[in-house]
């Protein structure tokens, strides 16, 4: 998995790279958006094992 986000970050930050897969850098506030939209999983789904784990001790 580490292997795999590295490689992502290359694809969209290292020139030759850049070219060959026709990506453009990212600028801060696109890696922000990112950044929540990702976030804001994580959250959701440990809301729901909250709510789950609550349920379930009823």
């Amino acid at each position: 998995m580490l292997a795999a986000f590295f490689a992502q970050l290359a694809v969209i930050d290292v020139p030759v790279l850049e070219r060959i897969f026709r990506t453009v850098p990212l600028t801060v506030v696109k890696w922000g958006e990112g950044g929540l939209s990702a976030l804001s999983v994580v959250v959701a789904v440990e809301i729901d094992k909250a709510v789950r784990r609550r349920r379930k001790l009823k």
